[in-house]
């Protein structure tokens, strides 16, 4: 029965093709070898593909990864659609394939990708129900580790954000991950916003962390409201000292932050407004598929 539901509720494609099982030389299973993207779908309409495909291609280029052709992954996508507005998470992984042991690939290797479909909630995007939500932000003890090469990658070695992700309840939004500089990077599945006197800011991830799709559409927000952004290196004191906080993601779109340890934020007036200049632009990254 459990088994029935699960294939009910998602579906997968393997290399185009209906599968539920990877083969077991896939370097994703031995290495977490590949990158992986996750779209938000309402109504077969894909949000900011142009920008995830982009990411998915450069980050490809970077690990030495053949990346497929935009319309070979749009074609999967269409596979995995039905008719019907439910919102979903269309998700992408693209694993270097199959190898012989050993840590060593080569060049030419045949890739491996994996789109698969899963329903979300109806009040689970903000950006969909046009609903600014919000709640506590855990703090978590699990580090991200420090590696420049691959600092703003999403590739598929998520152990340690799988570690952090379970050191908290559902009632808490996200669970902050720090590194070993005590510098804040990110959420377990989110980027971070802070506001102190009407002027954002947001971590630097030139040694660690994912550089989300939302991210970047929130910095392109704040620039056309004229709202001062800076990348810097922030601390957790940091965080306390600020009027406001908000977390982001492809999924979500943007979440506040209501309290982080003991300190209550009763702010929201920056997060607002560019919320609502998403609100306002996001139709122009609604691709039909």
């Amino acid at each position: 029965m459990a088994v029935r539901a699960l294939k009910a509720m998602s579906k997968y494609l393997i290399n185009g093709i209906a599968a539920d099982y990877l083969h077991a030389s896939d370097r994703t299973i031995h290495y977490g070898d590949g990158l992986f993207e996750t779209v938000l779908c309402h109504a077969d309409r894909l949000y900011y593909w142009p920008q995830h495909y982009s990411r998915l291609q450069q980050s490809a280029e970077k690990l030495q990864i053949c990346c497929p052709h935009e319309n070979v992954l749009l074609n999967d996508i269409n596979k995995l659609l039905s008719s019907g507005t439910q919102p979903a998470a269309i998700k992408i992984i693209l694993s270097r394939g199959c190898s012989e042991r050993g840590y060593r690939y080569t060049q030419k290797q045949q890739p491996t990708r994996i789109t698969s479909l899963n329903p979300l909630p109806a009040d689970y995007s903000s950006l969909l129900n046009r609903q600014l939500a919000g709640g506590e932000l855990f703090v978590c003890r699990q580090q991200v580790s420090i590696n420049k090469n691959l600092a703003g990658l999403k590739h598929l070695n998520r152990l340690e954000n799988v570690l952090a992700r379970n050191e908290f309840k559902d009632e808490y939004i996200d669970g902050l991950m720090l590194n070993n500089n005590n510098h804040v990077i990110e959420g377990t599945m989110s980027n971070l916003f802070a506001v102190k006197n009407a002027q954002l800011y947001t971590p630097e991830l030139d040694l660690c962390g994912v550089t989300g799709i939302m991210r970047e559409q929130i910095m392109q927000a704040a620039e056309h409201r004229r709202i001062p952004l800076s990348v810097v290196r922030l601390t957790l004191e940091d965080l306390l000292a600020m009027d406001e906080l908000f977390i982001s993601n492809s999924l979500i779109g943007m979440s506040t932050v209501s309290r982080l340890a003991e300190r209550v934020y009763t702010s929201s007036e920056i997060t607002a407004t560019v919320f609502n200049e998403l609100l306002s632009t996001m139709d122009n990254y609604a691709q039909p598929v």
